[in-house]
């Protein structure tokens, strides 16, 4: 799970997710209640909150709760180098700052998120 930096509320929000996988994660084998890492009962959809094969949620090691910490030291000069890339001319120029970046990051850090998970 990713929150905005400097987020007062980060303890509480691993608590509340720690607490959830706990209660409702591969501990729980009762069909009829809710599982959080099982998505087979709730229609055609998969992996709909989390990765189906998700065992548990964990909390990253604190000094590990940045970008460069969690995705490494090749996430900045590699995000970097993404904005530097020479622009396409066409009727439509995406500007080297283009939301299209930050998606591609979201991905690729969502990406990672999942190895975790």
């Amino acid at each position: 799970m990713v929150t905005r930096e400097g987020n007062s509320d980060i303890s509480k929000i691993i608590e509340i997710l720690t607490a959830m996988s706990d209660m409702y994660g591969s501990n729980q084998t009762d069909w009829n209640k809710f599982q959080l890492f099982n998505s087979t009962k709730y229609g055609d959809g998969s992996n709909l909150l989390f990765k189906d094969s998700t065992t548990e949620l964990k909390e990253i090691p604190s000094d590990n709760q940045t970008y460069t910490g969690y995705l490494g030291e090749d996430y900045g000069p590699n995000r970097d180098a993404m904005g530097s890339c020479t622009e396409v001319t066409s009727a439509a120029t995406i500007p080297s700052t283009s939301p299209i970046i930050e998606l591609v990051l979201l991905i690729a850090l969502l990406g990672a998120a999942h190895r975790f998970l």
